[in-house]
């Protein structure tokens, strides 16, 4: 895993979500780890994910997501790191909120474990529930399944379980 674009990435996510004005509908900054599923769980990788939310409405939010993962070996073609947009439908109140949402972005991948890198887009589609602990705190369990846009035949999927913070 490149440690220095996993840290540039997060800087730029958490920077964004704390420069823009709040809402009145707090934003939102989480932090998880789990697993990158390939092929049907034949290779798997530990993921990590920095993802900041954006209101739109109570039962609406943008998601700006980064995601990165160490490559699989045996794996046609491993996804190494996802920038990527979701737009997520919830069900607002509650201590537990279950969302779904899709999206698309921008993927970087390796052919096996020291094959040369690549990058195309992705299509995702993903749910999960956002627990709340405490006023600011909370947890947020996510899976997702993307697909490469151009008609590649692979996919992965992500499922991850980390924490949540909600700027006041």
């Amino acid at each position: 895993m490149n440690l220095h674009r996993a840290i540039a990435a997060a800087a730029a996510l958490f920077l964004a979500s704390t420069a823009t004005p709040h809402s009145a509908h707090a934003q939102a900054l989480s932090l998880s780890a789990g697993s990158r599923l390939y092929e049907g769980g034949a290779g798997a990788a530990l993921a990590v994910a920095l993802r900041a939310e954006y209101p739109i409405s109570p039962a609406f939010l943008i998601e700006a997501a980064g995601s990165v993962a160490d490559p699989v070996e045996g794996v046609f073609r491993s996804t190494t790191s996802v920038f990527e947009l979701q737009a997520q439908a919830q069900l607002p109140g509650g201590r537990v909120v279950p969302y779904v949402g899709a999206g698309a972005g921008l993927a970087r991948f390796r052919q096996g474990a020291a094959g040369t890198p690549d990058q195309g887009a992705v299509l995702s589609v993903g749910g999960g529930a956002r627990i709340g602990i405490r006023r600011q705190l909370g947890l947020v369990a996510d899976a997702r399944l993307r697909i490469a846009a151009g008609g590649a035949a692979d996919a992965h999927g992500d499922v991850t379980v980390g924490l949540r913070y909600r700027f006041r």
